[in-house]
């Protein structure tokens, strides 16, 4: 038998008591709805930018993709919005991520020292 980093996660899971299909169910949830707000920000843009970042969200295949979106989603709405409702935006959208990010790709709350 192969180990990949699915089932070893899956074993260690399965030994500490955690349903893995309910947790594996939940990001997903929480995925798509990251999925389905940036869409809904983006909504009917015009131009070149637009449809190709639409497409781009809707088929992103991870969270982590769709996390590295957000810049091309600032640019398209600040064109559209302005700077400071695009970064309002970003900023509703940041707890969306809570908890299925890396802790290296979190964004920090304050500056850096």
């Amino acid at each position: 038998m192969a180990w990949d980093s699915t089932s070893i996660k899956n074993s260690f899971y399965n030994i500490i008591g955690v349903d893995t299909a309910r947790a594996d169910a939940g990001r997903a949830q929480q995925l798509e709805q990251v999925r389905s707000t940036m869409l809904a920000y983006l909504g009917e843009v015009d131009g070149f930018e637009g449809p190709a970042l639409q497409h781009r969200v809707a088929y992103a295949k991870d969270v982590q993709t769709l996390w590295f979106l957000r810049a091309d989603l600032m640019g398209v709405l600040a064109n559209r919005d302005g700077e400071s409702a695009a970064r309002a935006r970003m900023e509703q959208m940041a707890p969306l991520f809570q908890g299925l990010l890396p802790k290296g790709l979190v964004s920090r709350s304050s500056r850096l020292r």
